[in-house]
């Protein structure tokens, strides 16, 4: 199996996983089901960029291609969660705040491993 394929099904599983726990009612009951959710999620998106576009073989990842993927991926998630009505106040800026931090941290993580890995 390919990187691609392998990186496709895991993001299938990822959003099947986010489905069910959102028919579920999950992130209601469970409020920290949120946090480790955005924290993959900003992993994912940071290996997807490498695997799937070769971001971190090429100078356009060190020209910050990558956080730019990273950072849009995560905005339009969150202007998502806006959209349908997920992101309520008077919490929702800090909710916000702190989904955003989670998937930055979830794509920092994912990019050591792969200078880890690089070595």
């Amino acid at each position: 199996m390919t990187g691609k394929i392998f990186i496709g099904l895991v993001w299938v599983a990822f959003l099947a996983l986010h489905f069910f726990f959102k028919k579920a009612e999950l992130y209601w009951n469970f409020l920290w089901l949120d946090i480790p959710m955005h924290l993959v999620g900003g992993f994912l998106i940071m290996l997807t960029w490498a695997v799937w576009f070769g971001g971190w073989r090429r100078k356009a990842f060190y020209g910050f291609g990558g956080w730019v993927v990273l950072l849009g991926g995560m905005v339009s998630w969150e202007i998502y969660e806006w959209l349908i009505g997920e992101t309520t106040y008077p919490r929702a800026t800090v909710d916000t705040i702190a989904d955003l931090l989670n998937g930055l941290v979830g794509g920092l993580v994912a990019y050591h491993l792969y200078l880890k890995h690089k070595k």
